[in-house]
């Protein structure tokens, strides 16, 4: 889908399309909203409605067979350094790599054929990927310390207003 492609018309019809599903508070909502509007843009025969159509098939295709290939593929054992297994891994990688023409291709393939420099780019995606997980961990583990500082409320924003603070405000605060 190249929205760059599309005519202003096109852009301003999508866009009124996502304001109106985005407006729904359900994902479920959202989601039958989106689609319903979209199947009526189809059926209208609109280009930024098929060109979107086609992105959600190949996306949606692609989805599946990345969890159902991930599904299938042999997993291997890992320890840690006291030499207890700590949990296993499936035994292939995504890596970027370049193809005939120079053009960067992203494929999947056994990590016992990985160079060791496509092991250490794997490695530092997978720390990356780690942090954003523990900074997540980090922001609720603030949201509940709420709890405490506001007892008998129910949730986050709640709390910050007894507390005559924002959750914004409380996230980015040092200590409680």
């Amino acid at each position: 889908m190249s929205r760059r492609s599309w005519s202003e018309g096109d852009q301003r019809e999508f866009e009124e399309l996502l304001d109106a599903a985005l407006a729904e508070d359900a994902v479920a909502a959202r989601r039958d909203a989106f689609l319903a509007g979209l199947d009526d843009a189809v059926q209208a025969q609109r280009y930024w409605a098929l060109d979107t159509l086609r992105e959600i098939r190949e996306g949606g295709a692609d989805r599946i067979l990345k969890r159902e290939r991930s599904s299938r593929l042999p997993r291997v054992p890992v320890s840690g350094d006291d030499g207890q297994i700590v949990g296993s891994v499936p035994r292939e990688f995504g890596v970027k790599r370049r193809d005939d023409s120079g053009r960067e291709v992203h494929q999947r393939t056994l990590f016992d054929l990985m160079t060791w420099e496509e092991l250490r780019v794997k490695r530092a995606e997978l720390r990356a990927q780690a942090k954003t997980y523990d900074l997540d961990a980090e922001a609720v583990g603030r949201l509940l310390s709420l709890e405490t500082q506001a007892p008998g409320t129910a949730t986050p924003a709640e709390a910050c207003a007894r507390l005559g603070t924002t959750v914004e405000a409380w996230l980015a605060e040092g200590a409680a």
